[in-house]
């Protein structure tokens, strides 16, 4: 995890996407440096196997960006075994961009 955060141009993606994370991530670090990081829209799936006390962790966090009204750091997508598919859903709508160029409607992931 602070191997990502080293790299020079890791904080100007526009969208960052990782699948199969396993138990190992350090979900804190990354976490922070989510909400201190503006630019960037984050896609995050995690591993089936991972524990419940994990599960519980990962549910913290996803349950205090949906009910946050207020934040200054972009929402993101997190998917995990037992993931609330409403919320899921609705928070999934916020990676809709207009292409103001194009006026195409265009998707960065499908649920």
């Amino acid at each position: 995890m602070k191997e990502l955060l080293q790299i020079p141009h890791f904080a100007t993606l526009d969208v960052f996407e990782m699948e199969n994370i396993p138990e190992s991530f350090d979900l804190d670090t990354f976490y922070s440096y989510m909400k201190q990081n503006k630019r960037t829209k984050f896609s995050l799936s995690f591993d089936n196997s991972i524990s419940a006390a994990y599960i519980n962790q990962l549910e913290a966090i996803f349950n205090e960006i949906y009910e946050s009204q207020l934040y200054d750091y972009k929402r993101y997508l997190i998917r995990y075994p037992g993931v609330d598919n409403r919320k899921y859903k609705q928070l999934f709508k916020d990676f809709i961009v207009i292409d103001l160029y194009g006026g195409i409607l265009s998707r960065f992931f499908t649920c």
